[in-house]
């Protein structure tokens, strides 16, 4: 193997490249242990991805007009999973039903804002600032976490490629990491090659500060790194005695529980799951989808329960819009409006929160809004993460009754 002689300079210029380049915000920069160990609580957001089809995920099976609408993709009354007297969830949520019969579920309705954009872009912004009136630079998580100002980076974490605009702060860099065996030092050689280079950089950000800011920054970064590679590692080795699936939702709830297992300061974490752009072939596909979804939630609250931070984590699922209530002519639906948010956990009050929207009065042949999306977010930034929602979301709404 050849040796390395990595400068100061050299190292120095990689730093400032990444961070030029916006990669900075795809690593952990972690604080302090003691920072870190403060049993607090957790929300996990599920963005899910594509448009989620509100209508046969919480079916309104008792509604002819919603038969009528859906001649070929309604679910029939005796097969849905009834959650009232009229509404009931997709038969592929089994293990949904199974917490939401135990109080651990609250289903919000009719979630929106008014002039919905049905661009999935365009929409996924709106959802992710906060902001349907201007395109602020940062998302509503990442301005939670500026709020709440812990001294540890690692208070937000996105399980993923790619840091998405809800989780961009002014003050945090928000880490993306697919898997925890994926977060790791590489030099972009071999396994030899990045061992030498740890080794070498290790000697530079351990030498003394330079007196210029933005240098001494960088290397305190850097040696946060450094540190928060093991508390990855360490948080990964911990080995849960449920068996998840093996799809991608529950191989991320999985992660997501043993972040929050290591009790290692997250008080954030961010996912997707998807597509559900039902455009053609719903039924198969959304059958597999919320099968997932319903197995990876009940497996992570069972996981929750056995690790003892149950009552300390709730799940949030959104999508960026719903589905029309026609469906067309393809056995799909296309880009609508409103749709559910569902959140689940120890602390939540369970049940539906909101009126069902009508499948006759309708807008464009749209779902209209019974609750902004943005006093979904209120309930949890203050009545869950303990933040003031009003200086995350710029202004005050209506909290929903979703927490004990």
């Amino acid at each position: 193997m050849k040796p390395f002689n990595i400068s100061r300079r050299r190292f120095l210029k990689g730093s400032l490249a990444a961070g030029a380049a916006g990669l900075l915000p795809n690593l952990i920069f972690s604080g302090s242990a003691e920072a870190a160990a403060s049993a607090v609580n957790v929300v996990i957001v599920v963005h899910l991805d594509g448009g989620w089809d509100g209508l046969n995920t919480v079916v309104p099976f008792a509604d002819p007009a919603y038969a009528a609408a859906r001649p070929t993709l309604a679910i029939p009354g005796e097969d849905v999973l009834p959650i009232t007297g009229t509404l009931g969830f997709h038969p592929a949520l089994t293990g949904l039903k199974t917490l939401y019969d135990q109080g651990k579920v609250a289903v919000v309705n009719g979630v929106g804002y008014p002039n919905f954009n049905r661009s999935h872009f365009a929409a996924e912004d709106i959802y992710w600032t906060a902001d349907p009136a201007s395109a602020p630079s940062t998302g509503w998580l990442g301005r939670g976490l500026d709020v709440m100002n812990t001294g540890n980076v690692m208070s937000g974490i996105y399980i993923g490629s790619a840091t998405p605009l809800s989780m961009v702060a002014d003050t945090v860099s928000v880490p993306a990491i697919p898997s925890a065996t994926s977060y790791t030092f590489q030099s972009g050689g071999n396994a030899a090659d990045d061992a030498a280079v740890l080794s070498a950089a290790v000697q530079i950000i351990d030498q003394p500060v330079t007196g210029i800011t933005m240098i001494d920054g960088i290397l305190a970064q850097d040696r946060a790194l450094r540190d928060s590679i093991g508390q990855v590692a360490a948080a990964a080795a911990y080995q849960t005695g449920v068996t998840y699936a093996n799809d991608s939702f529950s191989r991320s709830m999985k992660f997501a529980a043993q972040l929050i297992h290591a009790n290692i300061g997250v008080r954030i974490i961010s996912t997707d799951f998807g597509s559900f752009d039902t455009h053609s072939g719903q039924p198969a596909r959304l059958n597999t989808l919320l099968g997932n979804l319903s197995a990876g939630i009940a497996s992570f609250q069972q996981d929750a329960l056995a690790g003892g931070f149950a009552n300390r984590v709730a799940v949030m699922f959104w999508s960026e819009f719903g589905r029309r209530v026609v469906e067309n002519a393809s056995a799909g639906t296309d880009h609508g409006t409103s749709a559910p948010i569902i959140v689940v956990g120890e602390g939540v009050k369970g049940g539906v929160i909101g009126a069902y929207p009508s499948l006759t009065d309708l807008t464009s042949g749209d779902l209209k809004m019974g609750i902004d999306f943005r006093s979904v977010y209120a309930s949890v930034l203050s009545d869950w993460l303990a933040v003031n929602d009003s200086q995350v979301l710029g202004a005050s709404w209506t909290k929903q009754p979703i927490f004990l």
